[in-house]
């Protein structure tokens, strides 16, 4: 719901998501068109000034947002909770994401080794030890974009060590010798 008596500095609108309430203040006049906004973005009602934007996600990830020069944002996601990630906790994933020209472009900033399966130019994936998935997509003519889904809880890896040709769970059977 949007409020119709907004003024510069006053609540425009809450959203809520997954429980979670995200307050939308005006942060220039509302007579303007594409007046400025301020948003809460970690729910807990307060706006707060600085360059780093703190975000936890409902399973647990944190993402963390850090102004680094006029026009560049670092975002990182990492596991923070020691106690849902086994022994071998997931590096961080880091993406730069900064104005060039009148386009936003993000470059890879972690160290993970990202992969193009498949021949699909452009479209890059990768795991880290918690099973959270990683598609980066960087397609010619197209707005570069990151996916990243981060599981309710740690997958862990499944090896299946055969000798000859037994049969194979149902997600890995299938055709082939």
């Amino acid at each position: 719901v949007y409020n119709t008596s907004v003024t510069n500095g006053s609540l425009a609108t809450i959203f809520s998501i997954g429980g979670a309430q995200y307050k939308v203040f005006a942060a220039s006049s509302p007579e303007a068109n594409d007046f400025d906004v301020k948003v809460d973005l970690d729910g807990n009602g307060r706006i707060v000034l600085g360059d780093r934007v703190a975000l936890n996600s409902k399973n647990g990830a944190y993402i963390g947002i850090l102004k680094e020069w006029p026009g560049a944002v670092n975002v990182t996601i990492e596991t923070p909770n020691q106690n849902d990630y086994d022994t071998l906790k997931p590096s961080y994933i880091t993406y730069e994401i900064y104005a060039e020209g009148s386009e936003l472009r993000m470059r890879q900033t972690d160290r993970y080794q990202l992969i193009s399966p498949f021949g699909l130019d452009g479209i890059y994936l990768a795991r880290n030890s918690m099973g959270a998935g990683i598609t980066y997509a960087n397609v010619a003519g197209m707005p570069q974009g990151l996916m990243y889904v981060y599981p309710e809880q740690q997958r862990l890896p499944k090896v299946y060590i055969s000798a000859g040709n037994p049969p194979l769970p149902a997600p890995y059977a299938g055709g082939g010798s």
